[in-house]
């Protein structure tokens, strides 16, 4: 074979090289944006510490599924005792969906929310059903978001219970495996005897928890939202 054969072989072997480079660049594009490969976000695992993201610049958001909150519904779907859950926002009707389940199976469910965010479907449900709902019924912000559930685990974060921020904004859902936090958001949820009135950190293994205030008034001074009330919360809740 002469040496312009030879140019010509290579040259085919390298534009066939560049092909296939590119052709398997736009199939890992092509999964990337496929809603078949849509996964729930894998937790970021460190002993009994989860830590789960959103993931608003990928496929989620057309579809609305497989999002940080799918793991928070099946912990909720696996309570024995109780759900406890603070929230500012809840929108999710996955979420629930999931709070109603527990409430059938005869498990304790009680929710704090923000007075502002509770005229929506989903409050709306839970209040018929007969869930005790409470609104905080105060001008500072009760901005809390964290779910405690059989005194075993508590699921905390930044992200609100809401499709905004679940698949359209960036947020985090950490899930901690541990009684010892649980304990300690359960009294700033009003669930223990006596809560904390200020600052005070409460430490389990290498992680220093600091729970500011209590939410126990919340149940011992308000009211629970009745079903057939209307929801002007703050005639409710003076």
């Amino acid at each position: 074979m002469g040496s312009a054969g030879r140019e010509d072989v290579s040259g085919a072997r390298a534009r066939a090289a560049v092909l296939s480079a590119l052709l398997l660049v736009l199939f890992l594009v092509f999964l990337r944006a496929s809603p078949f490969a849509i996964r729930p976000p894998a937790p970021e695992v460190s002993g009994a510490i989860e830590v789960r993201f959103t993931r608003p610049n990928l496929a989620g958001p057309q579809t609305l599924r497989g999002g940080p909150e799918a793991a928070l519904v099946e912990a909720i779907d696996g309570a024995e005792r109780s759900v406890d859950m603070a929230i500012y926002d809840l929108d999710l009707a996955s979420v629930r969906q999931a709070l109603l389940r527990a409430w059938r199976r005869d498990v304790n469910v009680r929710l704090v929310v923000e007075s502002d965010n509770l005229d929506n479907p989903e409050m709306h449900a839970l209040i018929a059903a007969g869930i005790p709902v409470v609104a905080d019924g105060r001008d500072p912000l009760m901005h809390d978001k964290f779910t405690v559930i059989d005194g075993d685990e508590v699921w905390t974060g930044s992200m609100n219970y809401t499709v905004n921020d679940a698949y359209y904004n960036d947020n985090n859902l950490i899930r901690l495996l541990s009684a010892a936090a649980a304990q300690a958001y359960a009294a700033r949820h009003g669930i223990a005897a006596s809560a904390p009135a200020t600052a005070s950190p409460i430490t389990s293994g290498r992680c220093d928890l600091f729970i500011v205030g209590s939410l126990s008034a919340f149940y011992t001074n308000r009211p629970t939202i009745a079903p057939s009330a209307a929801f002007d919360t703050h005639d409710q809740v003076p």
